[in-house]
C-alpha cells in the first residue's frame, strides 16, 4: 500500500513477503531522492531482519525500472550506520522495492524523500 505523507515524501508499505512493491505515482517536479526502509514485527515495533535482500529501483515512466545508487543490500544490514542509503537523480514517477528471503520482520515501510 502506498500513501502520500508530506509533499515530496512517498511511502510503500506492506507485509514482508517475496516480491515487488511499487509506489503510487510520484510528482516529477523533484530532481533527487533518498529511499529509507524500516522493518517491523507483528506488534509494529522496529525489528532488524535476520537475512534476505532488498533492491530499490526507480522508473521514469512507470513501466521500466532502473537501478539506483546503493539500491541493493542485505536486509540484515538495513540499520547499519555504514550502509549507504539508496539514492537517485532525475525524473521518476515511481519506485519499486523488491524483497527476497527477508526473515524475522513481518512488515516494512520504504520512504522516498524527493527534493
Amino acid at each position: 500500500m502506498s500513501t502520500n505523507r508530506i509533499p515530496g515524501s512517498f511511502d510503500i508499505s506492506g507485509p514482508v513477503v517475496d516480491g515487488d512493491y511499487v509506489s503510487e505515482k510520484m510528482d516529477t517536479a523533484y530532481e533527487r531522492a533518498y529511499v529509507n526502509i524500516r522493518f517491523f514485527d507483528d506488534n509494529g515495533d522496529d525489528v532488524a531482519p535476520g537475512a534476505g535482500t532488498v533492491v530499490v529501483q526507480a522508473s521514469p515512466d512507470g513501466v521500466n525500472f532502473y537501478s539506483v545508487l546503493n539500491g541493493s543490500f542485505n536486509a540484515a544490514d538495513a540499520y547499519l550506520s555504514t550502509r549507504s542509503t539508496p539514492y537517485f537523480e532525475g525524473p521518476a514517477v515511481s519506485i519499486r522495492v523488491t524483497l527476497a528471503g527477508v526473515t524475522v520482520a513481518t512488515g516494512f515501510r520504504a520512504t522516498a524523500q524527493r527534493y
